[in-house]
């Protein structure tokens, strides 16, 4: 059975999103970026949320800086 995941922050758009991500891998998180609207037709724009696992999320918060 997986975690649960939360919303840790929202990315503008699929190379934030990257980025963000790769910044919490660095610090041994997971995580996962899914898109916000739209579909496909939007490609690498639009916004992505910046999902973790529920046990990470406090220390990703920090991570980030955001509240």
């Amino acid at each position: 059975m997986s975690e649960e995941r939360h919303v840790v922050t929202t990315a503008a758009n699929e190379a934030e999103a990257e980025l963000i991500c790769s910044r919490l891998a660095e610090a041994g998180i997971q995580g996962v970026a899914q898109r916000a609207i739209g579909g496909p037709e939007w490609g690498a724009s639009g916004s992505r949320y910046i999902y973790v696992a529920a046990g990470d999320l406090e220390r990703a918060k920090a991570l980030l800086d955001v509240s």
